[in-house]
């Protein structure tokens, strides 16, 4: 994505939330279900070569009933504007700012193996101790890992890995 079109979906995104206030939220699961919805037709929605009018006609029909919605509204400006490829970029970033409106951040727990959920949750509890801010988590992992995990959450990172755990070994016999 191009600088320009991030800092449009930026842009467009903080609008959105502004636009819905206290209902910010539920803004955005409105916005979200009108993307599942308009998910099959996303490839004629983009495509630059179909009529505004055609395009129109799709939205009216996925929103049925809600055409007065500030989802249905923000969809329409994006049609108007043929700008509707930034629609993904948009969510992501009012989903963003949303979440530091209400003192949440984003938290990346990469792990070797598979966790259950309580090793999560401890997780997460520690890194919201740390940080001040509740926690928004998502778990990947990494093959790359021998044991253990790693957490990221802003600029806090905690490295409970093996491989962590051997490059701090290998720092502290290195100044004896």
């Amino acid at each position: 994505m191009k600088a320009q079109d991030r800092i449009l979906a930026g842009r467009y995104g903080k609008a959105y939330i502004t636009a819905c206030g206290a209902d910010a939220r539920a803004g955005l699961d409105e916005l979200s279900l009108l993307h599942a919805e308009l998910a099959p037709a996303l490839e004629y929605l983009n495509n630059p070569l179909i009529p505004a009018a055609d395009k129109k006609t799709i939205l009216s029909r996925a929103a049925a009933g809600r055409e007065a919605s500030r989802a249905y509204a923000l969809a329409a400006a994006l049609l108007d504007a043929r700008r509707f490829y930034l629609l993904d970029a948009i969510m992501a970033r009012a989903s963003d700012y949303c979440d530091r409106r209400e003192g949440i951040m984003a938290a990346g727990i990469t792990y070797a193996s598979a966790p259950d959920g309580a090793q999560t949750a401890r997780l997460a509890a520690g890194l919201e101790k740390l940080s001040g801010a509740r926690a928004r988590v998502s778990v990947s992992r990494d093959g790359a890992l021998i044991a253990g995990f790693s957490a990221r959450m802003g600029d806090i990172l905690v490295d409970g890995s093996a491989r962590g755990a051997l490059a701090r070994l290998k720092t502290d016999l290195q100044k004896l």
